[in-house]
């Protein structure tokens, strides 16, 4: 059973509850090993046998190749087509909780499951369009009372982006192989353990050690406080944003973003609000969110203009609003009531990231509720 506590866009703050455990979504399984034992502060274990630990454990039974046993939350063995070989057949899965799937017709083929994990998902690392394309694919499959698991992908400076997709579940594998690289992970990026100030983190793993010196304990910590802070930007709606901050720092992100805004608009349509609270549209990627491109198109498609309007005065933005309440615009509207023929006269503005707002929709939501750097300089876009 899953309950959405909140939400914003496709992503969820959540509960599930399966086989006496509750788990928080989104969250991170940590990966546990013989050389990698499961970190304290762990909320969720992934593991490849069961473990004498309180704590839920997701155990990982291998490959079709070489499968193991596993009991509980286990992931069958993976005998998923990989995404670069869609027509390759395969047996399919034993029945369980958790699926590996690449295609709607995998998640179809397994209605008890109540987690869908995407198999061959390292795959995306350099195919950024097949991610956003096989995220919507999965969850218009498997609807939204199932959690969408995608492993090897997470590292700090992604996850916004990927619980934005609507990733329920990542884990910590590909953190812990980039510790071995010597990668330090922070939410804005990674560096090389040489290039880390020893002062530079105030985590307990680096202040027991200084910064750079346990890199993998560092790393695991710094992808579940990450997890906490997405969890906080849905409760607040503010996740498109902590999204768009994330994404400018990674490429990968950045191009799974913009995919999904211009290649998938009525996807994206579909999830945003249509009333809330403010928008802070601060990047070049806020004109393509899924909020700005609705106003913008239901202005072309469905406006018109009042019957009694002759003359169009456009008018700048205001930094306040609605515009109307700005000391600038208020004495705009007294010169218009003053010429003695008001209702001739349609009063438009001119706006980031909205472009025209006609005077009468100035109170509608979003247009009343953004917030951009107002400095009177303009880009193309």
């Amino acid at each position: 059973m899953f309950e959405v506590l909140a939400r914003s866009g496709m992503a969820r703050d959540g509960a599930w509850t399966s086989q006496g455990h509750t788990l928080a979504t989104p969250n991170v399984l940590f990966a546990v090993t013989p050389r990698h034992p499961a970190p304290t502060f762990a909320e969720l274990l992934l593991a490849e046998a069961p473990l004498e630990d309180p704590r839920p454990t997701f155990v990982d039974r291998g490959s079709l190749f070489r499968p193991r046993e596993g009991g509980g939350l286990a992931i069958p063995a993976d005998a998923s087509k990989p995404v670069g070989i869609p027509d390759l057949e395969r047996p399919s899965a034993p029945p369980g909780p958790v699926v590996v799937a690449t295609t709607a017709q995998d998640v179809a083929a397994h209605p008890e499951a109540e987690i869908v994990a995407v198999g061959d998902a390292v795959a995306y690392l350099r195919r950024a369009k097949p991610f956003a394309a096989a995220a919507i694919e999965l969850r218009r499959a498997m609807g939204y009372g199932r959690l969408l698991y995608v492993p090897g992908l997470a590292v700090p400076g992604n996850l916004a982006l990927l619980v934005y997709c609507g990733v329920d579940l990542v884990d910590s594998t590909r953190i812990a192989f980039e510790s071995t690289l010597g990668r330090f992970h922070r939410p804005d990026g990674s560096w090389a353990a040489s290039e880390v100030d020893p002062a530079a983190c105030a985590c307990p793993e680096c202040t027991a050690k200084g910064a750079g010196k346990d890199l993998e304990g560092h790393n695991a910590r710094a992808l579940l406080e990450e997890v906490r802070h997405v969890r906080m930007a849905i409760r607040a709606g503010r996740l498109r944003e902590l999204a768009e901050r994330r994404a400018v720092n990674d490429p990968w992100s950045t191009a799974v973003l913009r995919e999904l805004d211009l290649r998938h608009p009525e996807w994206q349509e579909y999830h945003a609000p249509v009333a809330g609270g403010s928008i802070l549209a601060y990047s070049p990627q806020s004109l393509s969110r899924p909020e700005v491109l609705r106003f913008r198109r239901r202005l072309a498609e469905r406006y018109e203009k009042p019957a009694s309007a002759r003359v169009l005065v456009l008018l700048p933005c205001s930094a306040r609003k609605p515009y109307a309440e700005s000391k600038t615009h208020r004495r705009f509207r007294e010169a218009v009531w003053r010429s003695g023929n008001a209702h001739a006269v349609h009063e438009v503005i001119v706006t980031s990231p909205f472009g025209l707002v006609p005077r009468e929709l100035e109170r509608a939501y979003p247009v009343a509720h953004y917030d951009v750097p107002v400095t009177g300089d303009w880009s193309r876009d």
